[in-house]
């Protein structure tokens, strides 16, 4: 890195850089197709292993109201289900549970990471820190759900 500075206040300095500003934290699927996601956070999941993906929708508690687990609402998810896996959340109606909230649910069941489709949230990529969490909007979700719909 480098600084860019004048010595008087008559001369105009300039910068620029080339970071593309679309913070990008897509999926890639065990298909090899990747879906773009928009985040900020700094996973600790490796990029070589391959991590079970769950819709809350089957991860479903068994005394849980569907479209409560669909939108993985507290306590209308199995903890054995969501354990070690990453979970997909619906919020594409859910204006009452935030990315973050969701997070948290996911998050204290054991599950390693989220994936929030919303266009709710996500016009500036919103900072989860170490939770691997991604926003995907809703016209790219039937890429992922085609996929877990087809495989184990």
């Amino acid at each position: 890195q480098r600084s860019v500075t004048n010595d008087a206040p008559w001369i105009l300095t300039v910068g620029a850089t080339t970071i593309d500003r679309g913070l990008q934290s897509n999926i890639v699927l065990g298909n090899k197709k990747v879906v773009k996601g928009e985040a900020i956070n700094f996973s600790p999941l490796s990029k070589s292993a391959d991590y079970p993906l769950i819709t809350g929708e089957s991860a479903k508690a068994t005394t849980a109201d569907l479209a409560d687990a669909r939108q993985c609402h507290l306590d209308a998810l199995d903890k054995k289900k969501v354990n070690g896996s990453i979970v997909i959340c619906d919020g594409t109606n859910d204006v009452d549970y935030s990315t973050t909230d969701k997070i948290g649910v996911v998050q204290d069941l054991g599950g390693l990471g989220l994936v929030h489709i919303t266009n709710n949230e996500g016009a500036v990529a919103d900072n989860y820190g170490d939770f691997p969490a991604t926003i995907v909007r809703p016209k790219d979700d039937a890429t992922i759900l085609q996929y877990v719909n087809s495989t184990r």
